[in-house]
């Protein structure tokens, strides 16, 4: 939230936050959110490590890995769930706009 957002400095929608619950683990789980751009290429790594059962929120400043402002358009977020039961993944999109 929110699906758009403008990552222009002026305080008002900066970041986007990408979040999820996770229930019923038995031990903490590897879990990985990333942006990517449309053909599926990786833009940033937002977090990468082991959560346990609750409630996690992770914002995305609409850099790419190296600092650098993305150029307007539609991306994508993949958050990966790696749990006792398999591998979960949700994909969404996201809209940068200037």
């Amino acid at each position: 939230a929110p699906r758009a957002f403008t990552p222009n400095g002026d305080d008002v929608s900066d970041e986007v936050s990408i979040s999820c619950t996770l229930l019923q683990l038995t031990s903490p789980t590897e879990v990985r959110v990333e942006v990517c751009d449309l053909s599926g290429r990786s833009v940033r790594l937002v977090f990468s490590g082991r959560c346990e059962n609750g409630t996690y929120r992770w914002t995305w400043d609409g850099r790419d890995e190296h600092g650098d402002l993305v150029p307007p358009g539609v991306y994508l977020y993949r958050l990966e769930v790696r749990a006792d039961e398999g591998r979960e993944e949700r994909v969404g999109t996201i809209v940068v706009a200037y």
